[in-house]
C-alpha cells in the first residue's frame, strides 16, 4: 500500500512519544502489505474498524486511535488523523465530513 500522511505520524510521535514503536510498526504492516478489502485488512488488523468513509485503527493497545481513507483498488490509505482515545472519544472527527 501506498501511505500519505507519514508526517502526521511524526508529528505525533513528537507529541505522543509513547506512541512510536507501535506506529512504526504500523506503518511497516501497511506498508508491506497490499490489502484488496477491508476483510483483507482485518486479517492483519483484526481490530480495524469501518466508520464511512474512514478505517479505524487501534494503536498501542488502544491508547491511540489512526484515522485514515482507503482506496483497496488503487493501494492507497491517506491518514487523516491520529488522536489520543480521550480524543477520539468526543467525536468531533465524525464532524469533519
Amino acid at each position: 500500500m501506498f501511505l500519505i500522511g507519514q508526517r502526521k505520524i511524526a508529528k505525533f510521535i513528537k507529541k505522543h512519544p509513547n506512541a512510536k514503536t507501535s506506529l512504526e510498526r504500523w506503518v511497516v504492516l501497511i506498508t508491506e502489505n497490499d490489502f484488496n478489502s477491508f476483510p483483507d485488512l482485518t486479517s492483519i488488523f483484526p481490530t480495524a474498524d469501518y466508520v464511512r468513509p474512514y478505517t479505524v485503527f487501534n494503536i498501542s493497545g488502544n491508547n491511540f486511535r489512526l484515522i485514515a481513507e482507503i482506496s483497496y483498488l488503487e493501494k492507497t490509505i491517506i491518514i487523516d488523523s491520529i488522536l489520543t482515545h480521550a480524543e477520539y472519544d468526543k467525536e468531533m472527527w465524525k464532524n469533519e465530513f
